[in-house]
């Protein structure tokens, strides 16, 4: 999107200041969802000086790991990956236009052909920034394992590797 690198790095700090408050005893999902919240209002500021108003933003996520386990948030197509036991599952959904594809296809209002060929199947739907249509967050607190391993990327690293790959990676980082 527009000013992407600048959005990027505005959401952080904003979700840092937010975080630096955490004090152990707010409710995770609050704070991770304030944290958002306060991201996406600084970005319609930003949009708003650059004259990109919807089209101004980034995709984010999130944790909090406190003793009680993980808790996550996404907006966007960056994504929330969870290693356990050589086992990587993706915690997170893409908010693209594919989404709302799938959900027709589900609904039987289109067929099976469209949403794995629209061109604008990776047209972000959701981001910080455009209004946060979609949060995806976990509603329970996860419980983490020993040796669980949590990886936040955005496509750039998910597009470019398989789960081979990744999972190669971590064996790696084991030995």
């Amino acid at each position: 999107l527009q000013g992407g690198t600048q959005a990027s790095l505005i959401a952080v700090r904003t979700a840092l200041d937010v975080f630096a408050k955490y004090s152990g005893n707010q409710n995770s999902r609050d704070l991770l969802k304030s944290a958002f919240k306060k991201s996406d209002d600084q970005m319609k500021n930003f949009a708003i000086e650059l004259n990109a108003e919807g089209n101004c933003g980034t995709t984010g996520v999130a944790v909090l790991i406190n003793l009680n386990g993980l808790h996550w948030i996404s907006v966007g197509d960056s994504r929330i990956y969870l290693l356990r036991k050589k086992i990587l599952t993706c915690l997170t959904q893409d908010h693209n236009h594919a989404l709302e594809l799938w959900n027709d296809y589900r609904a039987g209002n289109l067929s099976l052909d469209i949403p794995k060929t629209d061109p604008e199947a990776s047209h972000l739907i959701s981001f910080l920034g455009g209004g946060l249509k979609f949060i995806d967050q976990n509603l329970f607190t996860m419980p983490l394992e020993n040796g669980d391993r949590i990886l936040l990327c955005s496509d750039g690293l998910f597009g470019t590797l398989s789960k081979d790959c990744l999972l190669y990676t971590s064996d790696a980082a084991d030995d």
